[in-house]
C-alpha cells in the first residue's frame, strides 16, 4: 500500500531528527499578558519598626485596615524570627502590633510555613500562619491566627494532621468565597499543604492536606476559632520541599523545589512543575521552559482585565546556578515567566524595569527565599483601580547577602502580546516611577528562546570547580553582591554555546522539502512517462532538491558563522564541540553527500546496462524474418487461417482469465514503481504450463520488457503473458502482423 510507504518514510525522518534535536527545549509561546513593570518602594517606606533583613518569612494582607503583616523569618544571625511587622500602605509606615493586654501571646519563632488570609466576613479577619521551622530546628506542626481588627494572636484548635515539617508549599487563594458549611456556624476557608521536610528523613514528604478553618475570632472570643485536617489521596505527587508554589481556586501549583533537601536548605535544582487538582485529585506535569531556580517566588496573575489571565501564574526571581543553566540574561534583567495551567505552556516576559529619580532602569537583583502575594487591585497609590499589584518582601541575594527590600510587580489593566505590544495606557512613551506610576512607557519583551543547558567540557568542569572552591570563604569576607537599585545587566547572565535562529530554522525546512521531492518521484515519475508531464515533473523536481540541498547548506554554513559563546573557558574554535555539533554534522554528510553520490552511481549503472545491451552487435546483424513452421499451425491451440486471414487468433479462454499481477510495494520499490525490468530470451518469451507449445519465435534479439502506467504491454515487449491474458485483453493488445508465404506463416514482431 501506497500509504505504508509514506508513513515508513515519515517515520524515519522524524525518528532520526528528533534524535538530533533531543536535548533542545521548545520555545516560549507568544501567550498575551497584561503590561507589566516592576517598581521599588523601599525608599517610600517611613517608621523606625521595619522589619530587619529576612528570608523565607510570611506575609498577608487586609484591605479592611490596608494592613500588610510580616511575620517569622529567619535572620542574617541564621535565628528564626518571632516579630510581627505591620506595613500601613495608605501611608507606607511601619509598625508593631500593640495587642490587648490579655491577649500577649504570641506563635512560636518560626520560618519557611505555610500563611495565608483569613476573611470570612464578620467572623474572622485574620492571618493564618501553620507549621514551620522552628528556633531549634525542629519541625512545627501548630495553627495561628493574628486578627487584624485586634492586632492579637491566637491559637487556632485543631486536632492532630500531618507530620510536622517546613518548606511545604500551598496557602489560599485570595479569590475563592468562603464556604457555608450547614454543619458549621460559620464560613469555612480552605488552606491547602503539600510536601515539606522534616528534618528527620531523607526524602520529602509527598502528601496534600487540607486545613478548613471555621469559627469566631474576635477580642471576645479568642479561642473560638476551630480547623480541621484532611488527607487527600492523590497518586504519583512527586516528593518535594523548598518548592515554590501559589493556590489558584482549588489547584496547588508547584515548580523547583528539592526531592533529598539537606539541613542547610540546599540542593541540586529541579525543574519540574506539576498542577495538583484537589477536586479531581490527579496530577498534571507542565512543560519545562524557565531555568531551573533556587527559592524563587510563585504568585497567581490576579489581574481581570480578561478572563484569559484567569489561569496564569508568575514565576519571580530566586538564585540561578550560572555555571549549568543559560538563561540569556532574563533572571538578571527582572524576568517573569508566565505559565498557563491550562494549556501547561510557558512564556517568558522581560517587564519594564523602575526608572527611580535618575532615570536608570533598574530591575531587583536575584535573590531567594522572598516573601510575596498578589492582589486584584493597586495595593499602594492614589489610582487603585488601574491595575493589580504583587509585592515582594526580604529575601538572600546570590552572594549570600539578606534583604529588607520591599519591591512592586505592577501589572496594569491591558493586554500586550508579540504582535501588539502597545497598549491604550502607553500614553506619552516616559516611563514613571513611585506608587502613582500610570503604566506610561511600559512594554514587554517577549524571549525567543527556553533557557538552555550548558554542556560541560573537560575544560569547563575544571574552571566551575576551581570557582567553586575560590568561592568557598567565610560569608563575612565575601564580597557585596550587586545592588538591587544599579543598572541591570543588558547582556546574558551565564554562558553556553548559541547559534543563529535561521540556523535552526533551515534545518527542518530543508527536510521538509527533500521529502516532498522524494514523494514526487515517487508516485509521479515512472520510467516510461513520456512527453510535456515528464518534462513538467523533471523540472518541478530540479526545483524542489536545488531548494532543499540549498536550504540544507546555507543552514550548515550559517552554523559555523553565527556560532557562539560567553564562556571564557570555550578557548580556541568553537565549531564541533558539543554532541549535537557532531550529529548534525554526521547527518549532513550522510544525507547530503554520500545518499545523492549513491543515487548517481546507481543511475549510472542502469543508464550503462541499457546503453550496452542497445548496441549488442549481435542484435544489429540482419535477420531472417521468424517463421512458424507448417507443423505448427496443425496445433490445435491456433485457429484456422480461414477465421484470422490477417491476425493471429490466441487459444480461446474463458473470461474469467487469472488475476492480473499488481505492482509490488515491497523495499525493492522504494524508489519507484515495480516494472520487472530485465532481459528476457527466447527461451522464457512465451510459458505454458504443458511441453506443447501454440508456436515459437526464433531468432528474435534481447530486449528490455517495459509497461505502461496501467501495467498492459507495449510495443517494446509484455510484461504479462499471454496466457494470463483474458480473450478481451489479447484482441486489444496484440499487435504482431502475420502474413503467409508458400505455406509457412511469418511473424513480424
Amino acid at each position: 500500500m501506497a500509504w505504508k510507504s509514506f508513513s515508513l518514510l515519515l517515520f524515519t525522518t522524524w525518528s532520526l531528527f528528533s534524535a538530533l534535536g533531543a536535548n533542545a527545549q521548545t520555545n516560549p509561546t507568544d501567550t498575551p499578558v497584561p503590561p507589566l513593570q516592576w517598581l521599588n518602594l523601599s525608599g517610600l517606606l517611613q517608621g523606625s519598626s521595619s522589619p530587619p533583613p529576612l528570608k523565607n518569612a510570611a506575609i498577608g494582607y487586609d484591605e479592611s485596615s490596608r494592613s500588610l503583616i510580616i511575620f517569622g523569618g529567619e535572620s542574617a544571625s541564621g535565628l528564626v524570627q518571632s516579630q510581627t511587622f505591620l506595613l500601613n500602605l495608605e501611608t507606607l509606615t511601619w509598625s508593631v502590633p500593640s495587642p490587648p493586654n490579655n491577649l500577649q501571646k504570641i506563635p512560636a519563632a518560626r520560618s519557611a510555613a505555610i500563611y495565608g488570609t483569613d476573611l470570612a466576613a464578620s467572623y474572622r479577619q485574620g492571618f493564618i500562619v501553620a507549621g514551620g521551622k522552628g528556633p531549634d530546628g525542629n519541625s512545627l506542626t501548630d495553627v495561628w491566627e493574628f486578627d487584624f481588627n485586634n492586632k492579637f494572636w491566637s491559637e487556632v484548635n485543631v486536632p492532630p494532621g500531618p507530620l510536622p515539617r517546613w518548606a511545604a508549599a500551598g496557602g489560599i487563594d485570595l479569590t475563592t468565597p468562603p464556604i457555608q458549611d450547614p454543619s458549621l456556624p460559620s464560613p469555612n476557608n480552605t488552606f491547602y499543604l503539600v510536601g515539606g521536610y522534616d528534618g528527620n528523613h531523607s526524602s520529602s514528604f509527598s502528601d496534600v492536606w487540607t486545613l478548613d478553618i471555621s469559627g469566631t475570632l474576635s477580642s471576645n472570643l479568642p479561642n473560638d476559632t476551630d480547623g480541621s485536617w484532611d488527607h487527600l489521596t492523590i497518586q504519583n505527587l512527586p516528593s518535594k520541599s523548598n518548592v515554590s508554589g501559589t493556590v489558584v481556586g482549588h489547584q496547588v501549583v508547584l515548580t523547583g523545589g528539592c526531592s533529598s533537601p539537606s539541613e542547610k536548605d540546599t540542593c541540586a535544582e529541579e525543574q519540574d512543575s506539576y498542577v495538583i487538582d484537589t477536586q479531581r485529585l490527579m496530577v498534571t506535569s507542565l512543560s519545562v521552559c524557565p531555568a531551573p531556580r533556587t527559592g524563587p517566588v510563585l504568585v497567581r496573575n490576579s489581574n481581570g482585565f480578561t478572563s484569559t489571565f484567569t489561569s496564569q501564574v508568575y514565576l519571580l526571581l530566586g538564585t540561578l546556578n550560572e555555571t549549568r543553566w543559560n538563561d540569556d540574561g532574563g533572571l538578571g534583567n527582572g524576568e517573569v515567566a508566565v505559565v498557563d495551567i491550562q494549556t501547561g505552556t510557558w512564556s517568558r516576559i522581560l517587564p519594564s524595569g523602575d526608572p527611580g529619580s535618575s532615570g536608570q532602569v533598574t530591575f531587583p537583583s536575584p535573590r531567594k527565599g522572598s516573601a510575596a502575594f498578589s492582589y486584584p487591585q493597586a495595593l499602594v497609590g492614589s489610582s487603585r483601580n488601574i491595575s493589580s499589584d504583587t509585592l515582594v518582601f526580604g529575601g538572600q541575594d546570590s552572594s549570600g547577602n539578606l534583604l529588607s527590600e520591599m519591591w512592586l510587580l505592577r501589572a496594569y489593566n491591558g493586554l500586550v502580546s508579540p504582535s501588539q505590544n502597545s497598549w491604550s495606557g502607553f500614553g506619552d512613551g516616559h516611563l514613571q516611577t513611585g506608587i502613582d506610576a500610570n503604566g506610561a512607557g511600559v512594554s514587554v519583551k517577549y524571549m525567543s528562546q527556553c533557557a538552555s543547558e550548558i554542556i560541560q567540557t573537560p575544560s569547563t568542569t575544571s574552571h566551575s570547580t576551581a570557582s567553586a572552591s575560590s568561592s568557598k570563604v567565610p560569608s563575612s569576607t565575601k564580597p557585596a553582591g550587586p545592588s538591587s537599585s544599579g543598572p541591570s545587566s543588558s547582556g546574558p547572565s551565564s554562558s553556553g554555546f548559541n547559534t543563529s535562529v535561521v540556523h535552526k530554522a533551515l534545518s527542518p525546512v530543508s527536510l521538509a522539502i527533500l521529502q516532498a521531492a522524494f514523494l514526487l518521484f515517487r508516485f509521479s515519475f515512472p520510467l516510461d512517462y513520456r512527453g510535456v508531464y515528464r518534462v513538467q515533473a523533471i523540472y518541478n523536481l530540479a526545483v524542489l532538491l536545488i531548494l532543499a540541498y540549498g536550504s540544507g547548506i546555507a543552514g550548515l554554513a550559517i552554523a559555523f558563522i553565527s556560532i557562539s559563546s560567553q564562556d571564557p573557558s570555550h578557548e580556541g574554535s568553537l565549531h564541533l564541540r558539543t554532541g549535537h555539533g557532531i550529529s548534525g554534522m554526521i547527518f549532513f554528510a550522510l544525507l547530503y553527500v554520500a545518499l545523492p553520490g549513491l543515487l548517481l552511481l546507481y543511475v549510472y549503472s542502469i543508464q550503462a546496462r541499457v546503453h550496452e545491451s542497445a548496441h549488442d552487435p549481435e542484435s544489429e546483424k540482419e535477420k531472417p524474418p521468424r517463421t512458424l513452421s507448417p507443423e505448427l499451425l496443425q496445433n490445435d491451440d491456433w485457429p484456422s487461417s480461414r477465421s484470422a486471414p490477417q491476425s493471429i487468433r490466441l487459444a480461446p479462454s474463458s473470461p474469467s482469465s487469472p488475476r492480473h499481477r499488481t505492482n509490488s510495494w515491497g523495499p525493492s520499490s522504494v524508489m519507484y514503481h515495480s516494472r520487472e525490468s530485465r532481459v528476457s530470451s527466447d527461451s522464457d518469451s512465451i510459458r505454458s504450463p504443458s511441453p506443447k507449445r501454440g508456436f515459437e519465435v526464433v531468432n528474435r534479439p534481447l530486449r528490455i520488457r517495459r509497461t505502461s502506467l496501467l501495467g498492459v504491454p507495449t510495443a517494446d515487449g509484455a510484461q504479462e503473458r499471454l496466457r494470463e491474458m483474458n480473450w478481451l485483453q489479447r484482441r486489444r493488445s496484440l499487435n504482431t502482423v502475420v502474413r503467409r508465404s508458400n505455406g509457412t506463416l511469418h511473424l513480424l514482431c
